[in-house]
């Protein structure tokens, strides 16, 4: 077994380590306005849920499907954040570095869907916890959905 090196070792005793926390948004439409609105809402559902700040946040990723056009969802984020838009979103998060690709074409998956992946740094202790919002879940994650009653 090789050792780690000091640095890494030092890595253990931080009082935060690095997450990434999923979520996924079905869009209504192909409309300017439904990307920023949706993009939005998953973001602040993701926010809110981890408690993540723009300062402890190292990078977010959007993914979207082929039929998201007319809007680039890191770019409907960072206006909708410096609009200052009804989500309670602090101007920082116009510093963190947004990037956007397209998923592949998967028979079968599900139309106007935008994933988003967060890396931030959090407490040790912490559970990420990921926001499906208007479907996504039962058509991405039905593994995750709760018991039914």
């Amino acid at each position: 077994m090789i050792p780690n090196p000091p640095e890494i070792d030092a890595l253990s005793t931080l009082p935060v380590r690095l997450f990434a926390v999923r979520g996924a948004i079905l869009l209504p439409g192909n409309t300017p306005q439904s990307i920023q609105d949706s993009t939005l809402a998953l973001m602040q559902a993701l926010i809110d849920a981890n408690q993540i700040t723009p300062q402890a946040c190292v990078t977010v990723w959007f993914g979207l499907t082929s039929d998201i056009t007319a809007e680039n969802p890191a770019r409907a984020f960072r206006n909708g954040v410096l609009r200052g838009s009804h989500l309670n979103l602090s101007s920082a998060w116009q510093d963190v570095a947004l990037f956007c690709l397209q998923e592949p074409s998967i028979d079968g998956f599900p139309e106007l869907c935008l994933r988003v992946l967060i890396q931030y740094y959090q407490a040790p202790e912490h559970t990420p916890t990921p926001a499906y919002c208007n479907g996504a879940q039962e058509r991405l994650r039905p593994d995750r959905l709760p018991p039914a009653v």
